[in-house]
């Protein structure tokens, strides 16, 4: 029996062993070459993908900054908003209590009378009260708010007098801060001639009512 497998002796020609060794020395580096292209590209996908993750994340951490930006803002917006509505019910409920009161507040009245009666008393103009009483409060017939009656003697000028009936007139509006009320009545008395001075004075006797919101507790 014959071998056909082909070993490459000492007896083998030269010139077949240099295109054997150098056919294998080609198919080694061929392979060697498949084998950096293979992780040439298996790297780069890698890298690409690692890549992708990395900008991914950065652009999700921009996001959720941002997103905490704005949310910080919006709370931020939100407790000054806050703070301006409750200012501005805090200052509408003083202004609301400077002009009725939550109780009858002989004290406050009397307080804005004689200031009235104080700023606009002059010796060309004068306006002098006298008198001053007050009677019980009382509920209004449909028992919504509180009346306080009271009635005092004045004595002014025929200036001052049209000026006391415009401040009472004016009364209960939150720009002018007056206390609500109204003239129920005024007794006009003349002054006998004796009595009258160089410059023309008007006597009379005003009954007035004074209001203030309903106390409950009553």
């Amino acid at each position: 029996m014959h071998n056909n497998s082909l070993s490459l002796g000492s007896g083998t020609p030269s010139m077949i062993r240099q295109h054997y060794y150098s056919r294998k020395v080609k198919m080694t580096v061929a392979g060697l070459v498949l084998l950096v292209l293979c992780m040439g590209y298996y790297g780069t996908e890698r890298y690409l993908e690692y890549s992708q993750k990395i900008d991914i994340a950065a652009q999700s951490q921009t996001f959720l900054d941002d997103l905490q930006k704005t949310q910080q803002a919006e709370r931020a917006f939100t407790l000054k908003t806050q703070e301006a509505s409750q200012d501005a019910a805090l200052k509408s409920d003083q202004e609301l209590t400077s002009v009725f009161p939550a109780e009858a507040d002989y004290t406050s009245l009397t307080r804005l009378l004689d200031d009235f009666f104080k700023k606009n008393n002059t010796s060309k103009n004068p306006i002098i009260a006298t008198d001053l009483q007050f009677d019980q409060p009382a509920e209004d017939d449909k028992k919504q708010f509180t009346i306080l009656p009271f009635s005092m003697n004045i004595e002014s000028s025929e200036e001052n007098f049209y000026r006391f009936l415009a401040f009472a007139e004016s009364s209960g509006t939150l720009k002018g801060k007056i206390r609500l009320m109204d003239i129920q009545s005024i007794q006009l008395n003349f002054p006998t001639e004796e009595e009258q001075t160089l410059k023309k004075s008007i006597r009379f006797n005003v009954k007035m009512s004074a209001y203030s919101q309903k106390n409950n507790n009553q």
